[in-house]
This record gives C-alpha cells, structure tokens and sequence, in this order.
C-alpha cells in the first residue's frame, strides 16, 4: 500500500501492475491465514470443552499454560538457532581470513568440530542478516 501511494507519476505501467499483483497475492494470504486462525480456535475451543470434562481445573490452566508457551518458546528457538549457526558461519570465516602462518596460543583458537565438514561457498565467507556482536576471551 505505502509503495503504491508512494509511486510517482512517472513510473510504468509494468511496476504499477507488477505491484498490484503483490498486493494481491498478499491479500489472499491475510485472508487464508485469517481462516486458518479462526478454525484453530474453534477446535482449541473445542478442545478446552473435551478437556473441561477430565481435568481439574488447575490441570486445565497447566494445558492451557502449555500450549501457550510451546508456540513461544518454538518461535525463540528457531531465532536462537539462526544466531548460533550465524554465529558458527562467522567463526569459520574468521579463521580461515588468518594467516596460514598464524600459530595461536595453545588452546586460544579452535574451529567447532561441526564447523570443519562444511564447505566454503565459492568466492569466500558471505553472511546474511543482522550481525549479532560476538565476544572473545581472548
């Protein structure tokens, strides 16, 4: 929408008819996702019912807890996932930008054994995203 009301006067038709299908496209998926999310509730409504009848009622808010919490915390691990394998990609990089004569101090440096099998993509080190800060003892 804000690229739409954005363009101006002199752009093509092409751009203008290229964004309106995004905008389109968009649309459906905001209204499939909408559906999808009113039939989760309904059968988590459901559900509470079912389980209404078996539960006690501190049982029942530990489910309703859990449910919560699994769709939250699944969410952060993939962020934190994502950070850590940045973080490997970073490392990896960096040690192989030093020198091939470097000699670290004993112990001081040392690629991750599950850094060591993947390859290198061609034309060097790239990274993608947000650089996260990473600190050393060194």
């Amino acid at each position: 929408e804000n690229v739409l009301s954005g363009l101006g006067e002199d752009a093509s038709n092409e751009e203008r008819s290229s964004l309106y299908e995004k905008r389109k496209i968009l649309a459906g998926q905001h209204e499939d996702a909408r559906e999808l999310k009113e039939n989760l509730d309904r059968r988590e409504r459901i559900v509470l019912g079912i389980l209404a009848n078996y539960l006690s009622e501190e049982q029942l808010q530990d489910y309703q807890h859990f449910v919560k919490m699994k769709s939250t915390l699944l969410i952060e691990q993939r962020k934190l996932d994502d950070k850590i394998k940045l973080g490997q990609e970073q490392v990896k990089c960096l040690l192989e930008s030093l020198p091939s004569d470097f000699i670290p101090k004993a112990g001081a440096l040392a690629l991750p054994p599950n850094l060591t099998s993947e390859p290198t993509p061609a034309g060097g080190c790239t990274f993608s995203g947000v650089f996260p800060t990473l600190t050393s003892p060194l």
